[in-house]
């Protein structure tokens, strides 16, 4: 939104700054029975998809099948918190600034990890009542030593927000368009119903 207040073109590469920017995407969750995994959970997600984003970001089909291999085996993290109603969910991307010992703000981060991304090659698949074409992955969850298996059968699924770890971007004033144009997949969050 700033740049396009500006009306001004942008180029960013994280190795001009030395950091790269993190954003998120929405994507969902669907259980998939598989019997070959005892004890775990295999999930099969829409993590997000090509062209323009809500976001105003976009990524084009080629920029998305360059980063699709990262996926493997990122973190699946979950925050799980009791509802009102005794019954529990996830929530968001929670975390709390600390102070340290040198009084210098640090974030932690209250999500823990619940599973992981399988090593199956993403692909692409389109959806044609959404008109989008979707990143889609496997993942598994234990069944043993987290609720978040419970939780997502329960819901039949849950939403998710997953994080892109951008080193090269660019804006065009004149387009309006954010062009995400080197990125890898970062941990993806299971999210509740707040």
């Amino acid at each position: 939104m700033f740049f396009v207040q500006q009306n001004t073109s942008f180029n960013f590469n994280s190795k001009e700054s030395g950091q790269p920017i993190i954003v998120t995407t929405n994507g969902l969750f669907a259980t998939e029975e598989n019997d070959d995994m005892p004890g775990m959970l295999k999930l099969k997600l829409k993590v997000c998809h090509t062209e323009t984003n809500r976001n105003g970001s976009h990524i084009s089909k080629e920029n998305m099948e360059k980063a699709m291999p990262t996926l493997k085996y990122r973190p699946i993290l979950a925050y799980i918190h009791e509802l009102p109603d005794g019954t529990k969910d996830f929530y968001a991307h929670n975390m709390e600034f600390v102070e340290d010992e040198n009084g210098e703000t640090q974030v932690v981060y209250l999500e823990k990890q619940v599973g992981c991304f399988t090593v199956d090659d993403p692909w692409l698949e389109y959806d044609k009542e959404m008109d989008k074409t979707y990143v889609m992955a496997y993942a598994v969850i234990p069944e043993e030593y987290t609720e978040a298996a419970d939780i997502i059968r329960r819901k039949n699924g849950t939403k998710v927000s997953t994080e892109l770890v951008i080193n090269e971007l660019s804006y065009n004033a004149k387009e309006k368009d954010l062009d995400l144009t080197d990125f890898y997949f970062g941990a993806t969050t299971l999210l509740g119903c707040d």
